[in-house]
């Protein structure tokens, strides 16, 4: 299994290939979305101002920013590209077999959730997911009106209730929520 130091460089290094613009918040939420798909216990999220938020992942982040492996790539410093001009780079053999496996994993999460996604769609994705996941959780019941009413108390106005309705039915399309006949919402183990 990988590290999660490794499997930020892995990501940034799949972003490269694909030509994927990465920053702190695409690290996390489709981290959040590979931990749930291939129910990886070793990424654990709590929720916090954009959705599922991982503190370990943005410490770890940030400590490859400071040493060099990772360079901020635009004039604010939101994208974040592997610095492959360092040489410690190779103590994280980023050409393993578990890594390229991780890698082909990760990009199949990033086509289903989708690579075009804007930042606010995928925080608005990965919150409805965990919310649904904590309904479903401490109250065993989510219905739409459940589910508006904790996003909207996590979130404030930041979404409409019809964008929050949206975002459910996305992921009942993206086979990782599923609704029942009591129109009581939860999410689908290792989708």
């Amino acid at each position: 299994m990988l590290d999660n130091t490794q499997k930020i460089l892995a990501f940034l290094q799949l972003a490269k290939e694909e030509n994927i613009r990465v920053n702190l918040t695409r690290i996390q939420k489709y981290l959040y979305f590979y931990g749930v798909i291939y129910n990886d216990r070793s990424l654990t999220f709590k929720l916090d101002n954009f959705g599922p938020y991982n503190a370990g992942l943005n410490v770890d982040t940030k400590s490859l920013i400071n040493v060099g492996f990772i360079d901020k790539r635009d004039e604010l410093g939101n994208y974040l590209e592997l610095n492959e001009d360092k040489r410690g780079l190779k103590l994280y053999r980023l050409e393993l077999e578990h890594v390229q496996e991780f890698k082909r994993e990760l990009w199949g999460v990033i086509e289903r959730i989708g690579v075009k996604g804007t930042v606010k769609e995928i925080e608005l994705l990965s919150t409805v997911h965990y919310i649904v996941y904590y309904l479903e959780k401490y109250d065993h019941e989510s219905t739409l009106t459940d589910v508006i009413e904790k996003f909207k108390v996590a979130k404030g106005e930041k979404f409409k209730d019809h964008e929050i309705e949206q975002g459910l039915n996305e992921l009942i399309e993206k086979g990782l929520v599923a609704e029942d006949d009591q129109n009581s919402y939860h999410t689908v183990p290792g989708s």
